[in-house]
């Protein structure tokens, strides 16, 4: 159960993956044990990757009926995962690595990121209800959603180099969304 994990201060010690509220109180929890860990996962839901197989497993916990919403990052979500979720009436809202997108034609981060920060573009699957953005902050940061897309479009406040003070930025409603609850 000791795992060796390389970007942490303290290097050995135990994976404990938490289903946890806004408030951070904790619902479920499940401790890494290896790869039989999720051994009782039907054949389709062996088909994710491990870090959905995760949130698959912290879902069963959840009360039948329960419209939820989930939020996780990047390790966990897939448009896979959210489309499956989805499916259980279970919404969901992530952050996705540039590998998962699934030829999903969003405009290039190069792209976007010479128009400044701010700018996003956006792709929705009207089939399975899934929206996937693409936003500029620091970074591009891409999301997707089952339930929350880009309107209203709000702004935040960001420093500014140039001009030496915090600016106003534009902000999809699914990049605030996600901010408020992870």
């Amino acid at each position: 159960l000791h795992q060796y994990i390389q970007n942490k201060p303290h290097k050995w010690g135990f994976k404990i993956f938490v289903r946890a509220g806004v408030t951070g109180f904790i619902y479920d929890f499940l401790p890494y044990t290896g790869k039989d860990m999720t051994a009782n996962l039907t054949n389709e839901q062996n088909t994710f990757g491990v870090g959905a197989q995760v949130v698959i497993q912290l879902c069963k916990s959840l009360p039948q009926g329960l419209h939820a919403r989930l939020y996780f990052d990047n390790f966990f979500c897939t448009l896979e995962l959210i489309i499956y979720l989805k499916s259980l009436n279970i919404d969901s809202l992530g952050t996705l690595r540039k590998n998962r997108l699934k030829g999903c034609p969003l405009e290039e981060e190069k792209v976007l990121q010479k128009r400044g920060r701010g700018t996003y573009d956006f792709r929705m699957d009207r089939k399975s209800g899934i929206i996937v953005v693409r936003w500029v902050d620091n970074k591009v940061v891409c999301l997707a959603s089952s339930f929350c897309g880009i309107e209203p479009v709000s702004s935040v406040k960001r420093w500014n180099k140039v001009e030496k003070r915090k600016t106003d930025v534009p902000c999809p409603r699914i990049v605030t969304q996600y901010n408020k609850h992870m």
